[in-house]
């Protein structure tokens, strides 16, 4: 939705080749963090924001996803190092499963296409299997219906190299005793409000796909303002 020119395609990587990147997902708070690059003398080809990942990886590192406003599953290939980095997005909204099987890795956005490349990984978890059909949730954890597939859980990354695989938690909520604060009507709407404007940042025309509950209202709501492109709302009713 970011750059329709062909310059702008996946996998993208580095002018020197160094690191390359497939990313499903955007990163809504791109324009900024790619300011703040270009600052420290990152050099754009694109409008992108899989082009800002690629530079915000090569600047910061593993530290760069604290930085990401957004929604993403992706992988990381740094040529120098011979690393591949997975990373998946705070509140799970886009899947990564992976699996490894001997020297190799395999990622995707569903269990089936790793089976496409890796059939033997065909054998069931029978345990994961025995937890969910009394009434669990599937991929509640790393585990899934596969016995060697396993899914990245949220706010995570993986470092696979080859001796070994680092998994590390980049950030984490604990909810604990919440206290009514001064303004908080007029800060939360602030939030949602710059939540919304964010999210409509497109080369192409936006849509929203809608229930018609509160929430879903509130931010069709916010969407109805002056611009240079209609916002097309469709509802859909949910028992």
């Amino acid at each position: 939705i970011l750059d329709l020119r062909d310059a702008a395609d996946q996998p993208m990587g580095l002018p020197d080749g160094s690191l390359w990147l497939t990313f499903n997902g955007e990163i809504h708070n791109y324009l900024e963090l790619r300011r703040e690059l270009e600052s420290s003398g990152a050099r754009f080809r694109t409008r992108t924001d899989t082009e800002v990942v690629l530079w915000a990886h090569a600047t910061w590192g593993v530290d760069c996803f604290k930085r990401f406003n957004g929604m993403w599953a992706l992988a990381l290939w740094d040529a120098r190092s011979q690393q591949l980095v997975l990373s998946r997005d705070r509140f799970e909204i886009k899947p990564l499963y992976y699996s490894v099987r001997g020297e190799r890795v395999c990622f995707a956005s569903e269990a089936k296409a790793i089976l496409a490349a890796f059939p033997d990984e065909r054998t069931p978890d029978a345990q994961e299997i025995d937890r969910f059909l009394p009434g669990g949730y599937p991929d509640a954890g790393e585990a899934t219906f596969f016995a060697n597939v396993k899914v990245l859980q949220p706010a995570r990354y993986v470092v696979f190299s080859r001796k070994d695989a680092k998994r590390e938690e980049y950030w984490s909520f604990r909810p604990g005793d919440e206290a009514p604060k001064p303004h908080a009507e007029e800060r939360f709407r602030e939030l949602l409000a710059e939540s919304v404007r964010l999210r409509t940042r497109s080369d192409v025309p936006i849509g929203a796909c809608i229930s018609g509950g509160l929430d879903s209202s509130s931010i069709a709501a916010l969407l109805d303002h002056p611009r240079s492109e209609p916002i097309h709302c469709f509802s859909t009713l949910y028992d």
